[in-house]
């Protein structure tokens, strides 16, 4: 398994950078994802130059995430990365649940939940 960043000359110059996958497993054993970054490919002024790096980067970063992604996928440890956000609200929501229930029960035992 390997992903590879490449570019594409584009007819207006640019050059397009995309994501080439190879999964050896997979029915299709290559894919390729669009990023949607565009290189100078000649940078003539500084702001070219520091456009350049900054896209470099971040698709080098988003480039090591999709191979994360893949291998965490291929040795069953996809459950480990999980939303934190949505998986942090539901162990809230079960806290309180369960704080919830106790203290009905307890109100039940010491006989304030009863009806006379």
């Amino acid at each position: 398994m390997n992903v590879t960043l490449r570019k594409q000359t584009l007819k207006d110059g640019r050059q397009s950078l995309f994501l080439d996958y190879y999964l050896p497993k997979a029915k299709q054993t290559r894919k390729k994802e669009a990023l949607k970054l565009y290189l100078y490919p000649n940078p003539k002024s500084k702001s070219e130059k520091e456009h350049n790096k900054k896209i470099s980067l971040l698709a080098e970063s988003i480039r090591s995430k999709r191979l994360l992604q893949l291998q965490h996928e291929d040795h069953d440890f996809s459950h480990l990365i999980k939303d934190k956000d949505t998986s942090s609200e539901r162990s809230f929501i079960a806290f309180l649940e369960s704080l919830l229930t106790r203290r009905l029960t307890k109100k039940e035992l010491m006989g304030y939940g009863t009806a006379p």
